[in-house]
């Protein structure tokens, strides 16, 4: 009861704080069709979109869907987030979903033999994970994110990744933690870290990808967001 009272006692605080209006309030929910009308996605549109990429097959094929669905903007829709869609648009054969009120989030995995697992003493996990996200934030945006980790050889070659993704990247420093130890590089873009920065209207885009010490793509990182700020 106490601990109910405190988060309500939170929330009164919160919007207070803002000066909200009792009109104001009411029209919190309206974020939704207000960041779909910005991105111009419809539920038809949308299909179509979907509809007019293959299932993948191969892990450069995943890394491509992957950068058409963050072109297309369709994770910043949530009626892009169903198991058909993820799994037809980024392959896998089974899908998790979370689904809460400031967001969905969930993976998709199960590959076959796409990915190679990884041995770690007598436990086998995944040499490959797709994780994803989106989030309300507030009253004001909503950000998405796709996270891909790689843990195993693959296609995903320096250059290979670049064909998909573009020749438009930065390279940036790479944050190196204190009880963390990079190997040596054993390729000219062994540990590199690179970025493409997007705008697109109000959506702000940004992709990281993280190299190894062989040149293999091992980390990619592609974040969204959208401001609610239409009625402006």
């Amino acid at each position: 009861m106490w601990l109910r009272l405190l988060q309500l006692l939170a929330v009164f605080i919160f919007y207070a704080s803002t000066n909200l209006q009792a009109s104001e309030l009411m029209a919190v929910p309206k974020i939704e069709p207000c960041v779909r009308e910005c991105n111009s996605i419809t539920i038809s549109k949308m299909k179509n979109l979907v509809a007019s990429v293959r299932k993948p097959t191969t892990p450069l094929e995943i890394l491509a869907n992957v950068k058409f669905a963050f072109d297309h903007h369709l994770m910043l829709d949530e009626n892009f987030l169903t198991e058909s869609n993820l799994i037809h648009m980024f392959g896998g054969g089974d899908v998790k979903l979370n689904r809460s009120s400031d967001g969905v989030s969930g993976e998709v995995f199960n590959f076959g033999k796409m990915f190679k697992s990884t041995i770690s003493g007598s436990a086998e996990f995944p040499g490959f994970s797709l994780a994803f996200n989106r989030t309300l934030k507030n009253v004001t945006s909503i950000e998405t994110r796709f996270f891909m980790h790689i843990s195993v050889d693959s296609e995903y070659t320096f250059e290979e990744v670049e064909r998909v993704l573009g020749k438009g990247w930065k390279e940036t420093p790479r944050l190196i933690f204190f009880e963390t130890r990079i190997p040596p590089p054993t390729n000219p873009h062994g540990n590199a870290h690179i970025e493409y920065d997007v705008h697109d209207g109000r959506i702000d885009g940004n992709i990281e990808i993280f190299f190894g010490p062989n040149g293999m793509m091992e980390v990619a990182d592609f974040k969204e967001k959208i401001n609610n700020d239409c009625a402006n």
